[in-house]
Order: C-alpha cells, then sequence, then structure tokens
C-alpha cells in the first residue's frame, strides 16, 4: 500500500499554564487522528519537555537524556502514547544535533 507523509511542525506554549498545555497538546491529537491512515506523521518541534527516567512508556523507548521529567515532557508522552508515535531526541547531552 502506497503511503502518504504528513510533517507537522510545532512549538509548545512557553507558559506554565496547564490549561493552555492540554489545549495544545489536544489540538495536536486532533490534526493527527484526522487523517487517513495511510498517513505517516511526523511531528516535529521544540515542545519544551524533559523526559526522564522515570517515564515507563512504549512511546518514550528506552533511552532517556534528562534525570528530571517536567510537565510538558509528560504531555509529550502522552500525545505520542494516544497516538501510537515514538519519541526521538536531537539534543542531548551538550550540544545541538
Amino acid at each position: 500500500m502506497e503511503m502518504d507523509d504528513l510533517f507537522i511542525s510545532a512549538y509548545a506554549p512557553q507558559e506554565r499554564d496547564d490549561e493552555t498545555r492540554q489545549l495544545f497538546h489536544q489540538t495536536v491529537l486532533e490534526m493527527i487522528h484526522s487523517v487517513p491512515k495511510r498517513t505517516r506523521v511526523w511531528l516535529l518541534g521544540d515542545f519544551n519537555g524533559h523526559v526522564g527516567f522515570d517515564v515507563q512508556s512504549f512511546a518514550a523507548g528506552s533511552y532517556r537524556c534528562h534525570v528530571a521529567t517536567n510537565q510538558n515532557g509528560l504531555a509529550l508522552v502522552r500525545t505520542c502514547e494516544a497516538s501510537g508515535l515514538l519519541l526521538a531526541n536531537t539534543y542531548c547531552g551538550g550540544g545541538n544535533t
């Protein structure tokens, strides 16, 4: 079966307001769930999230850079779990890649 690709570039809000964060991630989920099943979704961006070793999730995988998880990291993991997406990090341990 031929697949389509959809690239979404998103930048999470900087505010510490939980309502703003929830609205952002809900909007991302709605976009992802609105595309046909034949579409691969690539979600790219700066989510201001730290995913530490304390998160047990298929979305986060086994390698995580941060020791502590923040609320943006948890929100991102939940969004990926709800969408069947996997997390990958392009910044880890002292420099941009």
